[in-house]
């Protein structure tokens, strides 16, 4: 599949929880090197050289969060989520962004309903996300 697009927007205070990233499914016969295990059919791998290691572990969260979902939709023995860029503001970002957006993403792409997270914002200590409970 072509790379898509996706922007996750949440404004609930004086700044805003904003992430853009650009990711796209593919089926190798094999997972890409520096690509990182999901599950046994399921990888994912970050291309953007400007991503954090802790954007990475957010990103890896995130489509934890949705795995199951891709299992169930998935198109080929073997599906790698490869994410081309990743996009934020930097003076606003909280790389718990990042998770709520590849796995709005995810939801998008694979056809199933977005995770019902939870978004809140307190002053004193920013933005947060509540993922339900774990199927």
């Amino acid at each position: 599949m072509s790379p898509s697009p996706f922007v996750h927007r949440t404004i609930l205070g004086p700044s805003a929880l904003y992430t853009e990233l650009t990711a796209a499914v593919s089926t190798p016969p094999t997972p890409p090197y520096g690509a990182r295990r999901i599950t046994d059919h399921l990888w994912f791998h970050v291309r953007d050289i400007a991503a954090t290691e802790e954007d990475v572990t957010h990103l890896e969260f995130g489509i934890r969060q949705v795995a199951a979902h891709i299992e169930a939709a998935r198109l080929a023995d073997l599906v790698v989520i490869e994410i081309s860029t990743l996009d934020y503001l930097s003076t606003d970002y909280q790389p718990e962004a990042a998770a709520a957006a590849v796995a709005q993403w995810s939801a998008h792409e694979f056809g199933f309903p977005p995770p019902a997270t939870t978004i809140t914002f307190n002053r004193m200590a920013g933005y947060s996300v509540t993922w339900p409970p774990s199927p």
